[in-house]
């Protein structure tokens, strides 16, 4: 069956498909049993999948589950958590029921079994008799879809009638699964009134019922003369076994029974039927087929036997029954070449949201304010939403979430996150907290449907992996310098970006030149919107009241986060001591805080103005949500960082705010700040250089307002939020196209034993 459905498949332009053959059983007779040809097998099938995944992106792998024997399920086990590892969207096909059955009884194999089909991102079955496994498990969405079946009726093989005899045709593994040894002993006991009646058994014995059990059945019953033995029959000898038969008999009772598939085919042949009334074959037969169903008890035999009783005295109608069955079987089992409701259910999973928009999860590593939230914030404010929707993870609770769910973005909260840190162990990191963090990331990606991932900053390992084992194109935005501090390490870390990155974004020409190979790697600056930056009229009186500055105070000022050594606010507090003893007396306003954590950072820095008796011109605004009112307040902007800064956004927000800056020669501040027209750039750990800078614009205010003015130009010409989310959409463009190519089905099949 699965076979038509993989013709069915490429046929089609809407995917590309891949068919992984597996012989489980190649042989009927050990299908139910152990035996290392099958663990070799499967591992020849993990090769196989791990070929084709490297291929590229799985986006829906069809999976038929092995039904409820344990060696099937133990089969399944082994394969499902690669599989769904290695594929966007796993779709179980439940060719074989039972499972929900074996799911109560509560074994190891079972609560296990449950764990895994329930990650599927959908479920196949036959019948609405199959919902009942895919529902045990919590499957949604489940797709109804009948097998369709070749037509191979020939009225010219049609022979029946052509004597007094009867004769009954039971087709299918032979076994007491399919009701064969009843079948038997109802015949030999219909046949004392009806000896008229003759029997066919066509396929093959299934293990433990064997070819010399059924012989000596038959001889015990006395009916060697009126029996049929055809064996396995394919082609035109199946076909004239159908033609000559009068009457079609399937007695089943097994657990698997999902679909009664030579049921559809007596039905295109014209045959009156007698049915178990088990599982799935009132669905398969609906409430109009010409059949005798017969519910099932304790003693199959009788009821078997009682069924056809009833039958065979209504012979007069079997023609109409006849011709009835040939009806359903035209509407609802014919394959005719053309049907593509299997291909159009499993696109469906993969189709694109309303309008072509593209679902874009973004991951970022905190919930603060700073820099790179600020950035985060601005791209999603300035992206197109009838192109782009986003979903926003975070790893906690704070500032950030608020303000991202005040533009109508949806925020989730993962503590799993992976994230690098100064303050966390590398070693629980990797190896605890990332297969962790890639698991619920992958879980999402698939649940939200997510087309592309984009990781907002360099520190979160986890994304880029997770897109990858999900088939999902993955953007790594880039906004930190790690070569300097660990150059070794930054060499593999760097590796592995590229690995699992598909473009890479750095923030400013230093950030990028840390990659020795940058042909993933595209340059955009952050954005910023000039306009969001006017403030009120009053706003500076009014801050500066709020600190105890007066409206004649020099102040400069510096914002972010507060780290002794790194961030330079030290170099800052020195440069005004020297200041202070050449007659300048300026306020420094210090804009945010340290890390939770890192609180001594700050009592040092208070330490050492206390230290040179400038503690009366310090002042420490602690973290603010909205730093503008602070910039309205200063007279000029110092980034006082002793080490690189990827593209400090709080340069481009003073700049957008019409100040003069003073910024550290190192890292994105070179791209950001013209020396002599937009500002000044001096050495970094050096207060002299800064404070003789600061003392050129603390004499100046014209000085002050051209240069401020001229940064509020470039900004708007060069750096304009609108630039910067055109590029960044086009980076999206570039790896996830308007248009989706064709999505990849793989097919996983193994012959009809394995059930």
């Amino acid at each position: 069956m699965i076979e038509k459905a993989i013709a069915q498949f490429r046929r089609s332009d809407r995917c590309e498909t891949v068919h992984l053959p597996f012989f489980f059983t190649p042989e009927l007779k050990r299908a139910r049993s152990s035996y290392p040809g099958k663990a070799f097998e499967l591992l020849r099938v993990i090769g196989r999948l791990f070929r084709v995944r490297f291929r590229g992106p799985i986006d829906i792998f069809v999976f038929p589950t092995g039904g409820p024997q344990k060696p099937a399920l133990i089969r399944d086990l082994v394969l499902l958590p690669l599989i769904l590892l290695s594929s966007r969207r796993v779709v179980l096909h439940f060719h074989a029921a039972g499972i929900a059955d074996q799911l109560q009884a509560g074994s190891a194999i079972a609560r296990l079994t449950r764990i895994l089909y329930s990650k599927a991102s959908a479920a196949i079955v036959m019948t609405e008799f199959g919902r009942r496994d895919p529902e045990a498990v919590g499957i949604k969405p489940i797709f109804v879809i009948p097998w369709r079946v070749t037509d191979d009726f020939d009225s010219g093989l049609v022979n029946r009638g052509r004597d007094r005899a009867v004769r009954l045709l039971h087709m299918g593994h032979l076994c007491a699964d399919k009701g064969t040894p009843q079948l038997l002993e109802a015949f030999a006991a219909l046949r004392r009134d009806h000896p008229e009646i003759k029997l066919e058994l066509v396929g093959e014995c299934l293990p433990p019922f064997n070819p010399g059990r059924l012989d000596r059945m038959i001889e015990d019953l006395g009916i060697r003369e009126h029996v049929r033995i055809s064996g396995l029959l394919i082609g035109r000898a199946k076909a004239e076994a159908l033609g000559r038969a009068d009457l079609f008999v399937f007695p089943t009772v097994a657990p698997y029974e999902s679909f009664g598939l030579v049921l559809t085919e007596a039905m295109a042949w014209k045959l009156p039927i007698v049915a178990s009334d088990w599982r799935g074959n009132a669905d398969v037969l609906t409430s109009r087929a010409g059949a005798v169903r017969f519910p099932v008890s304790s003693s199959l035999s009788n009821d078997i036997g009682s069924a056809l009783r009833k039958a065979l005295t209504q012979h007069e109608r079997w023609q109409e029954w006849g011709e009835t069955n040939r009806s359903i079987f035209e509407e609802s089992y014919r394959e005719t070449g053309t049907s593509q409701s299997l291909l159009d259910a499993l696109l469906s999973l993969v189709e694109p949201a309303p309008g072509g928009v593209r679902r874009i999860l973004y991951v970022h590593n905190s919930a603060d304010f700073y820099g790179a939230s600020r950035s985060l914030v601005r791209l999603l404010h300035g992206s197109d939403r009838r192109k782009f929707l986003p979903l926003v993870v975070l790893p906690e609770d704070g500032p950030l979430r608020q303000v991202i769910e005040n533009l109508g973005v949806r925020v989730i909260i993962d503590p799993s996150l992976a994230i690098i840190s100064r303050y966390s162990s590398w070693f629980l990191t990797m190896f605890y907290r990332l297969p962790i963090s890639v698991r619920h990331l992958l879980r999402l990606i698939r649940k939200e449907s997510i087309d592309l991932v984009h990781t907002n900053t360099g520190v979160i390992i986890a994304p880029g992996l997770a897109a990858r084992l999900a088939g999902v194109p993955h953007v790594w935005h880039m906004r930190e310098s790690f070569r300097e501090a660990r150059p070794r390490l930054w060499e593999i870390y760097s590796k592995y970006i590229r690995l699992v990155a598909d473009k890479i974004i750095a923030v400013s020409n230093a950030t990028a030149a840390q990659f020795s190979d940058r042909s993933k790697v595209a340059v955009i600056h952050n954005g910023f919107s000039v306009d969001d930056f006017v403030m009120p009229s009053g706003t500076r009186s009014e801050f500066r009241r709020g600190v105890n500055l007066s409206e004649n105070d020099l102040v400069t000022g510096c914002v972010g986060r507060i780290k002794w050594g790194r961030k330079g606010q030290e170099h800052l507090i020195q440069a005004a001591n020297l200041l202070k003893k050449r007659g300048i007396i300026s306020k420094i306003l210090v804009v945010g805080s340290p890390f939770p954590g890192n609180e001594i950072h700050l009592e040092r820095l208070k330490q050492l103005a206390n230290d040179l008796g400038v503690q009366d011109q310090i002042i420490y605004t602690g973290e603010v949500t909205d730093a503008k009112p602070a910039y309205t307040s200063m007279d000029v902007f110092v980034l006082p960082s002793a080490y690189p800064e990827p593209f400090g956004g709080v340069v481009m927000e003073a700049m957008s705010m019409g100040l003069p800056v003073i910024a550290t020669n190192l890292g994105g501040s070179l791209d950001q700040v013209v020396e002599g027209v937009t500002g000044y750039l001096v050495p970094p750990g050096d207060p002299d250089a800064l404070a003789a800078r600061i003392e050129v614009l603390a004499k100046d205010p014209e000085l002050r307002r051209r240069m401020g003015a001229a940064g509020r130009e470039r900004i708007a010409r060069d750096f304009s939020l609108s630039d910067m989310v055109k590029k960044v959409e086009s980076v999206y463009d570039s790896v996830v196209p308007m248009e989706h190519p064709p999505a990849e089905v793989v097919a996983r099949s193994a012959p009809a034993a394995t059930t």
